[in-house]
């Protein structure tokens, strides 16, 4: 068997086909990793709300610099009616929760408003109501300035009123939790009230 005696052009051109071959590779991985870390990011949605940026998490909405998701869009809530200004530092000491019949809405506030202690509570009104046998039974008139009271009240009109340490929240069970969002988006100045 005998060797066949190659010339230095043909030892060019197949190193050139080679050095085509391995350029073409790299090319083709550059561009799917390209493509594939462009549909990754497409995955997260971003939208815009008065010049801040607001992105979808695996827990909801998230403005950029908050530590807290909201279920629902600034641009969702904007229009919802608030009456009163509450600020986070009103919520900081304890909380009386009056929502014998709406949890998701309190569960909502809860994830998103830093509190130290939660305690359920019953209005007055509400004395007799089963639920509402080992609570205590606390109004607006109970609120002050070592704790707040929030109340959850079932209503066909959707609105929240806030006076002295009281925040009151209308609305069926998915629009308090809109009501939610909103009074958040309110306290962090995402959105002007």
């Amino acid at each position: 068997m005998m060797l066949k005696i190659e010339s230095r052009e043909e030892k060019e051109r197949k190193r050139g086909r080679l050095q085509l071959i391995f350029a073409i590779i790299v090319v083709v991985i550059l561009a799917a990793s390209t493509a594939s870390y462009a549909l990754i990011s497409s995955d997260s949605k971003t939208e815009k709300y008065n010049g801040k940026r607001v992105y979808q998490t695996e827990t909801g909405w998230q403005v950029k610099g908050l530590e807290f998701t909201t279920s629902f869009l600034p641009q969702e809530v904007e229009n919802l009616s608030l009456e009163g200004t509450p600020s986070i530092g009103d919520f900081y000491n304890k909380v009386y929760a009056i929502s014998p019949y709406s949890r998701n809405a309190l569960s909502e506030w809860a994830r998103i408003v830093p509190m130290t202690g939660l305690q359920l509570a019953c209005l007055p009104e509400q004395a007799n109501d089963p639920a509402c046998q080992d609570l205590p039974l606390k109004s607006c008139d109970d609120a002050g300035p070592q704790n707040a009271i929030l109340v959850f009240q079932e209503s066909n009109e959707t609105s929240a009123k806030y006076s002295r340490g009281c925040l009151e929240i209308f609305g069926d069970e998915n629009s308090m939790i809109q009501m939610v969002d909103k009074i958040a988006y309110v306290m962090s100045g995402t959105i002007a009230n």
